[in-house]
């Protein structure tokens, strides 16, 4: 933006011609090493200045553009012309200008050059720009995003203040509470059953903590999330599919009630045992799930002792000693297949262990299948967990009542088989 940059000896002293792109200071004939010293000095001082900096050192105000400056600002747009102005790209105007690009986006952006009031190697070469901001569509969700990612990032998790025991259990502990759909709304007249997403996250917590419980201290436990544990996937009200879903708060008003249950959670199970969190995606809360997941991994970002397994993936594994765990929703693939998948997805570790489980939800009712290969020596148990949540008018219109509301927690031994179950019913 500016002519060739120098440093010139005048009168014993220096004065300096800085270059904008390059960041750079040179002069035209170097003569002495203290010249070049300085010249070497003043260069690693400048490099890593911003914009405004610069500009500053330069004698320019960045807000006035070092020039001319125009801004007119309404309801829905907000238009600024600088003239006269060391700056050229849009990224220099919004520092300069500060502007909020949480509200505001560009809509265009135009520079030329001015012309320019000197002639000779000291020109300076100043610049024209003019620029169009909109608002966000979304402002209130850009809004709750820029809040919840600033409070995910302010979260510290407690630590564990309990002594380590000397001897760990021989088990780990498994909490499984599927298709909680919290953010659901059952009324009393359509369903005979009335809840809402207060009701349903007391319920949530109360069968969490009597669960974390009774698996006493495990060496760590595995608490999946996500298999729809919201109801909704997005700003629709609808599910991933499009099924509307009746609805009296907005998706993130119950994204941010959902996210605090799942913290509470791992707080409290932190204090026990290390903890594995597999985000398993369900067919309602594929997207809010997955942000769910990503959120958790902001929280516990420098946790020690939790794992957040987040991966794009439909299928979640976790291997202790002699067994080897499966998540999904239970919504895609057929029971039959479930050895061969885990068989292909997870080799090593299917040829080392004896003892295989799947858990699963989605159908809101318990089943249980004892899978074995042709010469019947390895197994598969595949478990369809119950839902905390109630049904709602559909489910009841379509006939999906009667089957018990409850969650499940196992323990499972680490030379093989489960040797404890337990099950909360709602």
């Amino acid at each position: 933006m500016f002519g060739s940059p120098h440093l010139k000896n005048q009168g014993g002293g220096f004065f300096i011609l800085l270059n904008m792109k390059p960041r750079r200071l040179t002069y035209v004939h170097p003569e002495t090493e203290e010249e070049n010293n300085l010249v070497a000095f003043i260069n690693a001082q400048i490099k890593g200045l911003s914009v405004s900096k610069l500009a500053k050192l330069l004698g320019h105000d960045p807000e006035g553009g070092g020039g001319k400056v125009t801004r007119q600002e309404t309801a829905q747009g907000l238009n600024i012309q600088l003239d006269e102005t060391i700056i050229y790209t849009k990224e220099q105007l919004i520092e300069a200008c500060n502007i909020d690009t949480s509200i505001w986006e560009v809509e265009s952006f135009k520079t030329s050059a001015w012309p320019q009031k000197a002639k000779g190697q000291d020109a300076v070469q100043l610049f024209a720009v003019k620029a169009t901001f909109k608002k966000i569509k979304n402002l209130s969700v850009a809004r709750f995003i820029s809040k919840v990612e600033n409070n995910l990032f302010e979260y510290t998790p407690p630590k564990n203040k309990k002594k380590p025991l000397k001897h760990h259990s021989n088990h780990c502990g498994l909490i499984n509470i599927y298709d909680a759909h919290i953010d659901k709304m059952t009324l009393l007249g359509e369903t005979e059953k009335e809840s809402d997403i207060f009701k349903n996250v007391a319920a949530f917590e109360s069968h969490f903590e009597n669960l974390l419980q009774w698996v006493e201290i495990p060496e760590f436990i595995i608490f999946p999330i996500g298999n729809d544990f919201f109801n909704v996937n997005d700003a629709r009200n609808t599910t991933k599919k499009g099924t509307p879903q009746p609805s009296y708060l907005t998706h993130t008003d119950g994204f941010e009630i959902g996210l605090t249950t799942i913290i509470n959670c791992i707080d409290k199970a932190l204090q026990v045992a290390p903890l594995f969190v597999p985000v398993v995606q369900g067919n309602q809360d594929e997207d809010l799930a997955t942000i769910l997941g990503i959120a958790l991994e902001k929280v516990y970002r420098k946790a020690n002792f939790v794992e957040i397994d987040n991966r794009a993936i439909p299928r979640k594994y976790k291997r202790y000693n002699n067994n080897l765990f499966m998540f999904d929703h239970g919504d895609k693939v057929k029971v039959e297949k479930v050895p061969l998948i885990m068989q292909h997805e997870r080799p090593t570790d299917y040829s080392e262990t004896q003892f295989r489980y799947n858990f699963r939800g989605h159908c809101h009712h318990s089943q249980e299948y004892k899978i074995t290969s042709v010469k019947e020596t390895v197994g598969v148990e595949v478990h369809h967990l119950r839902a905390l949540s109630q049904p709602s008018k559909w489910n009841v219109a379509a006939g999906w009542v009667g089957a018990q509301k409850s969650t499940t927690g196992f323990k499972v031994s680490a030379c093989g088989a489960m040797f404890d179950k337990r099950v909360l019913t709602l």
